[in-house]
C-alpha cells in the first residue's frame, strides 16, 4: 500500500498544526481547501518558518546596590562612626544627669535629658536603617511593616527633638527677660507635663499621618513593595502645611525668642557695665577722699609740730632773758 504524503507525523505542537491542516487540505479537492482555510491559518503553512532563539533569563539583579563595594564600605564606616559618636554622647548626657545631683537638682536640665533620648534613639535607628535603604537604590528589604515602623520612629523623633529645642529657648528666655515671674513658675511637675506633651503630641500627629493615611483619605497604597516613604508625601498640600507648620513655625518662634535673649543680655551688660562705672568711681572718691583726709591730717601734725617748736623756742628764750 503506498503511503500518502500527507500521513500523519508525530511533530512538535506548531508543526502538529500545520501537518494536520495539510492532511484536510490533501483529503479534499485543492481549491475548495484553499478557499475553506482562513488566511491566518494559511500564514501557519508557509514553507519558512520563523527561527526561534532561546536564551536563559537573566539573573535576579533587583537587590544588587547602585553603588560599588568600596563606596558602601565607606559610607557605612562613616555611619557607624557617626552612630557610635550620637548614642556614646547623648548617653553620657543622661547618665551625667543620673549620677550628679547638682545637675539633676536643675529643673531645665530635664529639657537637656529629654533631647538626649530623642538623639540617642535616631542614632540607634534612624542613620543604619536610612542607609541600608538608600545603599539599595532606595529600595526597602525589610518588609512593609518595619518601613511603616521606622517612619513613624523617624518623624516622630525628628519632631521630639524640634519641639524640646523649642522648649529649651523659651525656658532660657522666661529665666533672663522675666526672671521673678520664671521662678514663681517653674516646677517640676510643669515641666514634666511640657516633656509629655512634647513626646505625645509628634506621635499622636505622626501615627495619624503614617498608620491611619490610607483610612483617613481612602486611598489604596500606590507604593511598590520595595519603596518606603511616607504617605503623605503624595499630597503637596498635607506635605507643605506640615513642613511649614512644625519646620518654619518652631524656626520663626526660636529666632524671635533668642532675639529677646540677645537684646536682654545687651540690657543686662549696659547695666552691669554703668554698676561697675559707678562702682569705679566710689572706690576712687573714697581713694580721694583718704588721700585729703591724710593730707590734712598730715598738715595738721606738721603745724602742731611747729607750734610745739615755736613754743619750745619762746619759752627757751624767757629763760635767757631771765637769767640775764
Amino acid at each position: 500500500m503506498e503511503t500518502p504524503l500527507c500521513q500523519f507525523v508525530k511533530l512538535p505542537a506548531h508543526l502538529m498544526l500545520k501537518s494536520e491542516i495539510s492532511g484536510l487540505m490533501c483529503e479534499r479537492d485543492p481549491e475548495e481547501a484553499s478557499a475553506s482555510v482562513p488566511l491566518n491559518i494559511v500564514s501557519l503553512l508557509e514553507p519558512s518558518m520563523p527561527n526561534f532563539t532561546v536564551s536563559p533569563l537573566p539573573a535576579d539583579t533587583s537587590w544588587n546596590s547602585p553603588y560599588s563595594v568600596p563606596i558602601q564600605v565607606i559610607v557605612w564606616l562613616i555611619i557607624i562612626v557617626l552612630s557610635l559618636e550620637t548614642i556614646i554622647g547623648n548617653a553620657m548626657v543622661i547618665v551625667a544627669y543620673r549620677i550628679e545631683r547638682n545637675i539633676s537638682k536643675q529643673v531645665s536640665n530635664r529639657y537637656i535629658v529629654s533631647l538626649a533620648i530623642s538623639d540617642l534613639i535616631i542614632g540607634i535607628e534612624g542613620f543604619p536603617f536610612f542607609t541600608v535603604y538608600v545603599l539599595n537604590g532606595e529600595r526597602w528589604p525589610l518588609g512593609w511593616v518595619a518601613c511603616q515602623t521606622w517612619l513613624f520612629l523617624d518623624y516622630t523623633l525628628c519632631l521630639v527633638s524640634i519641639l524640646t529645642v523649642l522648649l529649651i529657648t523659651a525656658d532660657r528666655y522666661l529665666s533672663v527677660c522675666h526672671t521673678a515671674k520664671y521662678l514663681k513658675w517653674q516646677s517640676p511637675t510643669k515641666t514634666q507635663l511640657l516633656i509629655v506633651m512634647s513626646w505625645l503630641l509628634p506621635a499622636i500627629i505622626f501615627g495619624i499621618m503614617i498608620y491611619g493615611w490610607q483610612a483617613m483619605t481612602g486611598q489604596s497604597n500606590s507604593m511598590s513593595g520595595t519603596e518606603c516613604s511616607a504617605p503623605f508625601l503624595s499630597n503637596p498640600y498635607v506635605n507643605m502645611g506640615m513642613y511649614v507648620a512644625y519646620y518654619w513655625t518652631t524656626l520663626v518662634a526660636m529666632l524671635i525668642l533668642y532675639k529677646g535673649i540677645h537684646q536682654a543680655a545687651k540690657n543686662l551688660e549696659k547695666k552691669a557695665k554703668a554698676k561697675e562705672r559707678r562702682h569705679i568711681a566710689l572706690i576712687l572718691s573714697q581713694r580721694l577722699g583718704t588721700q585729703v583726709g591724710v593730707s590734712l591730717m598730715l598738715q595738721s601734725k606738721a603745724e602742731k609740730e611747729k607750734a610745739e617748736e615755736a613754743q619750745k623756742d619762746s619759752g627757751y628764750t624767757s629763760n635767757q632773758a631771765g637769767v640775764s
